[in-house]
């Protein structure tokens, strides 16, 4: 996409009120940073780049996510086996959803009030409904892992890593009614509990992520027991293609509008590029040590690789598929998330504690939000896609 065209976009955003400053009370104007070690979500309106609420907690914030009506934020208690909610309209905390277990990974669907959870020491995995309350099991998952619904909230597909398929479930009946890209079982032995106890002492055996773009029906399965991939036709049910990528893949992220997906790699400093349209790598590119997260801005045209320990952002142009300069940053980035429009990334740091501010198309570092608590980790957004650890 053309500089041209995309500075067109940006002003008819601008001119439908799409990013309107000062409109503070649209859910899209904000975000929220967790503090575990400051007990807070910080809550910061990205119009006017400040903290405009803090919603104290009385524990660590292991996970956090945001209803996409952005109306309710969900916070995972790891040691309590609950989550605390906020209303967000008001920044009062709602009576906590009691588990019974550990809650590890939570993903909100795309539409409405359902919110799939799963943890690491209960097999299976649990559609929570916040309209009702009520929590439904879903039966033959083992060990999930991450998930993701599909655009309109109706599937939700699983990578277990106890199974080499990858379970689609029917959202309404809270049911198993697919399973793609497997071959056979975990190997371990009795009952879905048994394996579950073999797993955590072994590698997965299954898939350990499914990450598609936002309205495709195409997905990416990261296989790492084999070093690979599967690129799966969501619509369809069946895998398209398997792709030997090697190096230990390990988390994808997808770019341009869903086109592309990026691969980082556990094994080495690098950044697969897949095509979810010819269904191949089409680059491998040198990235940085320790590597936390990926995200994309400016109209998707570039992507933003956190390192770690080189303390920088650096840069992939994503029309030409190079890397393109790095950006220093004053602290260690944790997570990023992009404005609604594109235009500006957020990243939490810490050792330098605060929220840095990059301009996306100008591709520089313009300002720290400060007080958004001590170590802040995750930041997030209203429909983010979250990870499980």
């Amino acid at each position: 996409m053309s500089s041209t065209i995309r500075t067109a976009l940006l002003v008819l955003l601008l001119s439908s009120g799409a990013v309107a400053a000062g409109e503070t009370g649209r859910p899209d104007a904000h975000l929220f940073v967790a503090s575990e070690e400051s007990l807070e979500i910080a809550v910061v309106d990205t119009t006017i780049d400040q903290v405009v609420r803090r919603l104290p907690l009385d524990h660590p914030p292991f996970q956090v996510a945001v209803i996409p009506d952005g109306n309710r934020l969900l916070a995972s208690d790891f040691m309590g086996d609950r989550i605390s909610v906020f209303d967000l309209a008001t920044g009062a905390p709602l009576p906590p959803i009691e588990l019974g277990f550990p809650p590890v990974h939570m993903q909100p669907a795309p539409e409405g009030t359902v919110v799939a959870i799963n943890s690491l020491e209960e097999v299976g995995l649990w559609l929570l409904d916040l309209a009702d309350g009520s929590r439904r099991r879903i039966e033959g998952i083992g060990l999930a892992h991450n998930y993701a619904f599909n655009a309109d909230g109706t599937r939700l597909y699983v990578a277990d890593m106890l199974d080499e398929h990858i379970k689609v479930v029917d959202v309404v009946s809270a049911s198993i009614v697919e399973q793609i890209a497997g071959v056979e079982q975990f190997a371990g032995t009795g009952t879905a509990e048994a394996a579950l106890l073999a797993a955590r002492d072994a590698a997965p055996s299954g898939f350990t992520e499914i990450a598609t773009g936002a309205g495709s029906e195409r997905a990416l399965a990261i296989d790492v027991p084999r070093e690979g991939v599967a690129l799966i036709d969501l619509a369809k049910g069946r895998t398209l293609a398997r792709l030997e990528l090697g190096d230990t893949p390990w988390r994808a992220y997808p770019a341009a509008y869903g086109r592309l997906m990026l691969v980082t790699h556990q094994g080495e400093d690098s950044l697969s590029v897949v095509s979810m349209g010819t269904l191949e790598e089409i680059a491998r590119l040198d990235g940085a040590p320790d590597i936390a997260g990926v995200a994309t801005g400016w109209f998707e045209s570039t992507a933003f690789l956190l390192s770690r320990e080189r303390r920088s952002a650096l840069l992939v142009d994503l029309d030409n598929l190079v890397m393109d300069g790095e950006i220093a940053l004053p602290g260690e980035p944790q997570q990023a998330v992009a404005s609604a429009d594109g235009t500006r990334l957020y990243v939490s740091m810490q050792g330098k504690d605060g929220l840095a501010v990059i301009d996306a198309r100008e591709r520089r570092l313009v300002r720290v939000i400060e007080d958004v608590g001590i170590a802040p980790g995750t930041v997030t957004a209203a429909g983010s896609r979250n990870f499980c650890s």
